[in-house]
């Protein structure tokens, strides 16, 4: 048989088994099992839209830099390769 989960009426206590010390009037909270699958589910999501914003960053970024050497060339080909690289290093390190 599965604990009560109550919020308890002060909140740094988080949950509660007794009804005497949960708030008044709220409904039980999930069991354990479905909050820790829940959090897990949300904790994906946020990993795929932080990729989904870096990818497109990155392609703006790029895009910026083939850009500048369309425009200016020699004249900066080292700085803008420099650019590329530490993009490149941001990248692999929001892929890890």
């Amino acid at each position: 048989m599965d604990l009560l989960r109550l919020l308890h009426r002060h909140s740094h206590y988080g949950y509660t088994q007794h009804p005497h010390e949960a708030m008044t009037d709220e409904p039980e909270a999930v069991d354990h099992d479905t909050q820790q699958r829940l959090t897990h589910e949300a904790q994906l999501r946020h990993t795929q839209r932080q990729r989904e914003l870096w990818h497109a960053t990155r392609a703006r970024l790029l895009n910026e830099l083939d850009l500048a050497h369309h425009h200016f060339g020699t004249q900066v080909v080292n700085e803008l390769r420099a650019i590329r690289r530490e993009i490149d290093r941001i990248n692999r390190k929001l892929a890890s």
